[in-house]
């Protein structure tokens, strides 16, 4: 689960392209149970239609700012664990274990 906030911080970046946000959300749709994410610059460029240069440059930025990290390979980053859909928290897993509950009662 997202905080609020990190969506809030995000919408008042000035210095945050429209690239960089592109990319991020799609790391965070994109990204394994673990928050990795695998993939070519070229074919990231490819995909959301954004010049190569500009992903580059959009990548910097969000390892920059600690969004997301290289993650040993070329191809391979880690999103940062504040930011992914699939970080784990003991309030996180409070609230799916009560939403679960909830949707069985």
């Amino acid at each position: 689960m997202i905080s609020q906030n990190f969506f809030l911080s995000l919408a008042k970046e000035r210095d945050l392209p429209t690239s960089a946000k592109t990319i991020l959300f799609f790391i965070m749709g994109s990204s394994d149970a673990e928050s990795y994410i695998f993939f070519k610059q070229k074919d990231l460029s490819d995909e959301l239609k954004i010049d190569k240069s500009e992903v580059c440059k959009a990548l910097k930025i969000l390892m920059n700012k600690g969004i997301i990290a290289k993650a040993g390979t070329v191809s391979a980053y880690k999103l940062n664990p504040d930011y992914g859909l699939n970080n784990s928290t003991d309030e996180t897993n409070y609230i799916k274990k009560t939403q679960m509950i909830a949707m069985h009662a």
